[in-house]
This record gives C-alpha cells, sequence and structure tokens, in this order.
C-alpha cells in the first residue's frame, strides 16, 4: 500500500498499556494506518525517514475550559456555587448574576451538574 509517510527507527510512545512502545509507523491521508515494528513496514511503499533512535510521543492538545477552575496564575476565590440544568440555565444564570452586579473588574462562577 502506498503511504504519505514512513517513519522508522524511532523510540515511539504509544500510549497503548498493551503495547506502549513501538519503532515504526506509517501515515496515510493525515492517519496513523500502522504503528508497531519494522517488520510490518514491508506492507508499505513509500520515502521512508530513519529517525535514528529519536523518541516520539503524541501531541497533547488541551483545547478544553474547566469553568470550575480558575485560570490564570493568581488566586481567585471560586464565588457563589450554582447548579444549571443546561448550557441555557447555566448562561441566564451568569446573565442575571452580572445584571444584578453591574461593574466588577470580572466575574467568576463555580456550576456544577
Amino acid at each position: 500500500m502506498k503511504a504519505d509517510k514512513i517513519i522508522k527507527n524511532a523510540k515511539i510512545f504509544t500510549s497503548n498499556k498493551n503495547n506502549p512502545m513501538a519503532n515504526s509507523l506509517v501515515v496515510k491521508d493525515g492517519k496513523f494506518i500502522y504503528v508497531g515494528d519494522e517488520k510490518g513496514l514491508a506492507n508499505y511503499e513509500g520515502e521512508i525517514t530513519d529517525l535514528g533512535g529519536k523518541f516520539i510521543m503524541p501531541g497533547i492538545i488541551d483545547s478544553h475550559v474547566h469553568i470550575t477552575i480558575p485560570v490564570g496564575f493568581e488566586y481567585a476565590p471560586m464565588g457563589e456555587r450554582i447548579e444549571p440544568d443546561g448550557k441555557q440555565a447555566a448562561l441566564d444564570m451568569m446573565a442575571d448574576y452580572i445584571k444584578k452586579n453591574p461593574g466588577e473588574k470580572r466575574y467568576r462562577f463555580y456550576m456544577e451538574r
């Protein structure tokens, strides 16, 4: 099978507890289609990159926010704990609080569901 990228001779952390390390991988159309040992590369063709034993680790991409945790490097009181029943209820509670407490430098909400 034709591959976009073939990497061998690497130390690859897989995040798989049953097979935590591999030394080769194959990518096609932006997806890993093989991660394992170099014997498995026989099924693929394409340009091979030899990493000379360098380490590869999956990227850590954190694109979410915990609204119950203050963000930043300063101490921030959590404020009043509220328990909304869904997204719209949370937005309504925040809007109501801001309306009743205008002009604060910042508003903090501690929400649980």
